[in-house]
Formats: structure tokens, sequence, C-alpha cells
């Protein structure tokens, strides 16, 4: 029978386990391929047959034979779905990477097994996982991208690409070859144009008024940028630069409106931008050229006028009531231009709501008044409540300049037994007070019981300087029982070109006739003198704690 033909028969019990089924070539040879990405085993049922047929008995079927295949499963790297970049406009906000821009995918593992390491981040915006920034060694997953949570915002610069880099891999390892790129295009948006400059609020009439205006414009290449004012006074002029800068310039003439709106534009042809703001002009305002009382000059005043009292006797008891204002009268002879505070009540001049060193007073004299009860006005820890303070000027958490002043006949009432705190000057609560000469004289003033006939200070800085020597002169007040010249409790006050003779405190516990200086910092400096002073217990001149 070698003639005959011999044929092998397979069959297996799974089928899906190969994409090319068992075989045996007429040879002997066993072949097969095994589906992708399959695994498992398979039992082969193998019989042979030959051609000789089965007459007379004959038999053409061998015996079957089984044997086991068996397919191992191995860790599949992740695949490549789509990695398309992204366009964003610029400063657009948080745009979502999408998996229909980036996407791997894993016959083994599900998506979240699929982990993106990045091995480096965005340099123009930033990458978020949800709301947590990402840099490199961060980790995301494709789940993650799956989910919408990767998002990446343009940091709004001129930049026009950004791009991250990852590698790619499943968690056992099995890791897409090379670094990874996913690419950000941004398209410019143009961006508005800004002023950089600020304006002054402030001028004043008859004085040249400059505004300098810059702008920029972020876009590259930047925009030309047109400055106009579409709104302004007749007397200002604008003249563009043609590069962003731009002068607005003029003077205001005599009877220029005091305020003034004005509104810039700055336009880079497709997008406005405004500017606006009011333009208040200080005047020089004349008592009693243009109000019969300092008061009421005050009253109308904005702050940076110039008030200017003409010499002659003035009734009243004024408060600058916060106004940044210059108060001249006669600096060379302040004695002929006088605050009378005699008629009315309490202190002749008053600060007491936050004005600063541009607020002053400046040649005059100041008489017959008689201070601020201290049941309504502030004071300090050392003082009893139902004194008063401050006969000719009442200062409190304020910061006057006060200069060439004559400050004079000023006496404090005693109330229930209690006299009162700076007969001629209280300053007080954190005042920080500049008194100048060459022309100031604090004289003849009265704290009666208690103390600071000519100046009391409480928890302030006070700095008194006579410009000239002698350029101030404190003499023949009475402190009471502490500080005939000065009272100072916990405060600084520093002396240059200053003379204090004359004073007394005649009180049962009279000290210090010059200057009392309780916790308190003082500083003599080129040109002060004290002596002549008289007390009735402690020291003439100088008594300090």
């Amino acid at each position: 029978e070698a003639a005959q033909t011999l044929t092998f028969h397979l069959t297996n019990n799974n089928n899906g386990l190969f994409s090319v089924q068992p075989s045996v070539s007429a040879t002997g040879i066993l072949t097969y391929t095994p589906t992708a990405n399959a695994n498992g085993s398979a039992t082969v049922t193998i019989w042979l047959t030959d051609d000789g047929g089965t007459a007379n008995g004959g038999d053409d079927t061998s015996p079957t034979y089984s044997f086991t295949i068996t397919v191992n499963a191995i860790n599949d790297i992740p695949t490549l779905v789509i990695n398309t970049g992204k366009i964003v406009l610029e400063a657009a906000g948080s745009q979502v990477i999408s998996n229909s821009e980036l996407q791997y995918i894993d016959v083994d593992h599900i998506s979240s097994e699929i982990v993106y390491t990045l091995t480096s981040s965005t340099s123009n915006g930033t990458l978020y996982n949800g709301v947590s920034a990402l840099s490199a060694t961060n980790t995301f997953t494709q789940q993650d991208i799956d989910n919408g949570d990767i998002n990446y915002t343009h940091n709004g610069g001129e930049t026009t690409t950004d791009n991250f880099q990852f590698t790619v891999a499943d968690i056992l390892g099995g890791t897409v070859l090379g670094v990874q790129t996913f690419n950000l295009t941004i398209t410019p948006v143009n961006d508005s144009p800004v002023f950089v400059s600020t304006p002054s609020n402030f001028g004043a009439e008859g004085v040249l008024y400059t505004y300098n205006i810059t702008t920029t414009d972020s876009d590259l290449p930047a925009n030309a940028l047109t400055i106009t004012a579409p709104i302004k006074p007749i007397w200002l002029t604008l003249s563009d630069n043609g590069d962003g800068t731009a002068a607005l310039f003029g003077t205001p003439p005599d009877g220029a409106a005091r305020s003034n709106s004005i509104i810039i534009n700055v336009n880079d042809a497709s997008v406005n931008i405004q500017q606006s703001y009011t333009l208040v002009l200080s005047y020089d305002i004349s008592v009693p050229g243009n109000y019969p009382t300092i008061q009421q000059a005050i009253d109308a005043s904005v702050d940076g006028d110039i008030i200017s009292v003409s010499n002659g006797l003035y009734p009243e008891n004024i408060n600058f009531n916060g106004k940044e204002v210059e108060l001249i009268g006669n600096s060379a002879n302040p004695a002929l231009v006088i605050i009378d505070g005699g008629l009315g009540s309490g202190a002749a001049v008053t600060f007491e709501n936050g004005e600063s060193a541009s607020t002053s007073i400046n040649g005059f004299t100041i008489q017959n008044g008689t201070g601020h009860s201290g049941v309504a006005a502030p004071f300090s820890r050392n003082a009893p409540s139902s004194g008063y303070y401050g006969g000719g000027i009442f200062i409190y958490q304020s910061s006057p300049l006060l200069k060439n002043i004559i400050v004079e006949n000023n006496t404090l009432p005693v109330n229930n037994n209690h006299g009162g705190s700076g007969g001629g000057i209280y300053i007080g609560n954190n005042s920080n007070v500049t008194i100048e000469g060459p022309n100031t004289i604090i004289r003849n003033n009265n704290a009666t019981i208690y103390r600071g006939g000519g100046i009391c200070i409480d928890n302030s800085t006070v700095n008194i300087d006579g410009i000239l020597a002698g350029g101030v002169l404190i003499e023949n007040n009475n402190g009471g029982n502490y500080g005939g010249g000065i009272s100072s409790f916990e405060s600084t006050l520093n002396l240059t070109n200053v003379t204090i003779i004359s004073n007394i405190v005649d009180g049962a516990n009279g000290t210090g006739g010059g200057v009392y200086s309780l916790g308190s910092t003082l500083n003599q400096n080129m040109g002060t003198i004290i002596n002549a002073n008289s007390a009735t217990v402690g020291s003439n001149d100088i008594q300090t704690f």
C-alpha cells in the first residue's frame, strides 16, 4: 500500500484562538497562526486517512490523537489613535484637550491604566488636570483626557506656539518608544491699548499744566496708536507724537472753571480705550477781596488753594476742616493780621480732620482763644476729661505747618477745678507738627491750673525750628503745674534756634518752668536757649521724668 496517498485531518475546540487554523502538511509539518491579541488553549484532534478505500473489509482511517496548543499572553504596548495638536485663541481661558485630539488605546488595559508622564510642560501657558497645574514629571491618564479634565490656559502673551512633551506607558510597563509631543497653535487676537501714565488731578490758575501721556500695545507687531482728547477745556492742547505718547498742556487763564472734565482716547484702529478724569484748579483766594471772613474762604476752597488774608482784625474762630490749603497773612509782620477768638468760643484756630503738612498757616497773630472742652475733645491719659485744650490753636491727629505766627493772650478756663492743656497751642494723638520762624512768638498764654502754658504735646512729634537764631521765642507763659513754656507727654520734641525764657509754673506742684518732659524724647539742637524760667517746687528750666 505504499502507493496510497495519506491525508491528515485536524479539528480543535477553540477556533477563535487562530486566524489560520492548525493543519498538518503531507510531510507531517504542523502549522497555525494565532489570532492577534488572543491567548488561551485549544485541544486539537488529528487523524489520518488513505485513498485505498474500505472494500473487502479494508480500513482507510487511523485512530484519532489529541494534543493541546497553548498561546501565552504578552503585554502589548499602548497604540496611538490620534495626536492632532490643538488650536486655541490667545488668552481664551481654559481649553479642553479632548480624546479626539489626543488618544492612545491598549488592548490589554482600560484607559485609566494608560499613563502619560510629562517630560516638559507648556511654557506660554499652563496645563491643568482639573484645577491642578501640571509640570514636568507629573502624570495623567487617558481616562483624564476622556473625562475632559486635561485643559490648557494660554498666558495672554504674544507667542503663537506652545507644546508639552510626554512618554506613554501602561501600568505593567509597556512603553511607547520615544518622547511624544503635543503641539498647541495660538491664534493671536487684537489686544486693547493700555494707558501707562496717570494724570495729575490738580492744577493752578495761571500755572502751566502738563500731562505727558504714555500708552502701549502688547500686540506683535505693535499696532499704530492714535491719541485724542475729545473732551477738555479750551485752554488745553493735545499734541500726539505718533508713537503712543502725547502731551496735554496749557495754562488756565484767570476765571477758568475750577472743575474740568477731561477724556483722553487711545485707538489702535480696532479698539478705543478711554481715560477720564477731573482736573481741579486751585485758586488764589483773597480775604476780604473774595470772601469777607477767613472761614468762608476756607469753606469755599479746595485742596491746593492759597488763601491770602489782608492786614486787619478778624474776630472769628476758624476750623480748617481737613482742607489742604495755605493760609497766608503777613509773614514779615504777623502782628498786622489778627485772628481773634475772643468773641466766639473754643480755640481760635482748629486742625482736627487729618490735615497734613500741605496745610499751613503763615503770618498771623492768634489771640484770645479759650480752647476745646475736654468733654467734646479727645484728651490723653494724663489729662482730666473736664479740662480745656489749646486756647490759641488746637491740633488733634493732624500735621499742619505753623509758620511766622504770634500766639498770645490765650487763656484756658477752669472747669470743675480742672485747668487745661496748652494755653497757647495743644498738639495731641499722633500728630506730627512743624513750627517755624523766623517770626514766631508764643507768649502770655495761660493753661491755668494744669500744664503747658505755651505748648502742650501728647503722644506726638513736634519740630520747632526758628530758622534763624532766636527765630522762635516762647516767653511769659504760665503752665499751672507742669511746663510753663512747653509740656511734653510721651512725645518727641526737637528744638532748633528756640529761645524759652521767663515762663512760669505757679501751681502748688509747679515744676519745669521752661520745659516739662514726661516719658518723652527731648532734643536740644543748635541755637536753643532755655533759662530764666521759674517753678514753684521743681526745676526752673527743664524737668524730665
